[in-house]
């Protein structure tokens, strides 16, 4: 009798009466066996051991490095924001690195250089931080000198083009210092 437990597996029992009659002869025998024969799909085989099927691994000699960052593909990640810093030395592995000359090389974005709380991408002057002084605190710029500012529109008088016309800040030339 053969008994298919599954696709790999069957078992075997066999039954019968004792060959020849005589001492140590028995008067009915019985064999069971177990045969375990696993089917080979080279879709199955991962080179890596990588938990990815070779068929569905882009990089089948390199494993996943499975950190949440494209897992899928079955590739290492060595700089998952792609910014040109390694993981390894990235501060900010998920977020991209701004490259804006300031502090490029931790990996992070900054949003603000100077750190004078207004973000760099409104921020006129990112490199230099605003005097919070109550006049012209929004455009982020440090305020000229008030004794050498006749017009009061932040532009020192000898750089300003219009040392006694107010800029009017409307987003044409508004670092003349004319309106």
């Amino acid at each position: 009798m053969l008994f298919f437990a599954s696709p790999w597996l069957a078992v075997q029992a066999g039954g019968g009466f004792g060959l020849i009659p005589g001492l140590g002869t028995p008067d009915v025998r019985g064999v069971v066996g177990v045969s375990w024969a696993p089917s080979f799909n080279p879709d199955d085989r991962d080179r890596d051991r990588d938990g990815i099927a070779d068929a569905y691994d882009a990089c089948v000699g390199d494993a996943e490095d499975v950190d949440g960052w494209q897992d899928e593909d079955g590739c290492p990640d060595i700089d998952n924001d792609g910014d040109g810093v390694e993981d390894l030395d990235d501060q900010c592995v998920d977020d991209p690195e701004d490259a804006d000359g300031y502090r490029d090389g931790d990996g992070c974005p900054d949003s603000d250089n100077d750190l004078d709380t207004i973000p760099d991408m409104v921020d006129r002057c990112p490199d230099e931080a605003e005097v919070i002084n109550g006049f012209m605190d929004q455009d982020g710029c440090p305020d000229a000198d008030p004794e050498n500012d006749s017009d009061n529109d932040g532009f020192d008088d000898e750089v300003d083009h219009c040392p006694y016309d107010a800029e009017d800040f409307d987003n044409t030339d508004d670092l003349d210092g004319c309106p």
